[in-house]
């Protein structure tokens, strides 16, 4: 909450500085609000100084669909470099674990499944190896220095 405390001055600066992108509703149109702020995977970089190569998801290509509880995308992109894995933003017959967030059920269809989870399990299905995991199953996988960093 120290962040909030700061100096911003706004809602939206506020949502800026926590990783936010702020919802819109109009008469037009509906857009959620987003934890996704468009951070490059690729420019995300270690802020720890060491990472275990013991580690669960150390080499593992890790995807994330949903609105996590308990952080924002970028914190878990963050965390799972730390953890010397490598975030995805999509998923694939390379990726290792998927995991699942809050669903927005105004965005997947009748089956309730994001495209990401549809795609691993039919991945799965073809002979691929794809672990579908929840949040807590990720935040007990992570190493617990990965989350003792800012990434700022």
């Amino acid at each position: 909450m120290a962040m909030c405390e700061s100096t911003s001055k706004s809602v939206i600066e506020v949502c800026e500085t926590l990783g936010y992108r702020i919802g819109l509703l109009s008469s037009h149109r509906y857009a959620p609000f987003s934890n996704a702020t468009g951070t490059r995977i690729s420019d995300i970089k270690p802020t720890v100084d060491e990472i275990d190569p013991d580690g669960q998801m150390f080499g593992k290509r890790i995807a994330f669909t949903g609105t996590l509880d308990s952080m924002t995308r970028n914190a878990a992109f963050q965390a799972t470099v730390n953890s010397g894995g490598e975030p995805s933003t999509s998923v694939s017959k390379r990726t290792h674990f998927l995991v699942i967030g809050m669903t927005d059920y105004t965005k997947v269809g009748a089956d309730g499944m994001s495209s990401k989870l549809r795609k691993a399990m039919e991945l799965n299905e073809s002979g691929s190896a794809i672990e579908i995991i929840n949040e807590n199953d990720f935040l007990r996988m992570a190493d617990p220095a990965a989350f003792s960093h800012d990434s700022d």
